[in-house]
């Protein structure tokens, strides 16, 4: 499955790119999701990964994370 993505451009030209995989299983009616974040360098195009607390904080993290639950919100 492709995985929803979300791009934060820096102010110094950096991109950030959070990925969030979505699946479910069928013996329990839970959602499950997991979440990678990368990198991109300014005037690059490779995304490599990232580190937290250097290229992104806790406060995009959660930013990200409630868009996508308000995402899946309206789409169940």
């Amino acid at each position: 499955m492709k995985p929803l993505e979300s791009i934060i451009k820096k102010e110094d030209g950096t991109k950030i790119k959070f990925q969030t995989y979505i699946w479910s299983e069928f013996r329990d009616n839970r959602v499950k999701w997991t979440q990678s974040v990368e990198k991109c360098l300014p005037g690059k195009r490779k995304y490599t990964s990232a580190e937290k607390g250097i290229d992104y904080t806790e406060d995009d993290l959660r930013n990200e994370r409630l868009k996508f639950a308000e995402a899946l919100k309206k789409s169940i």
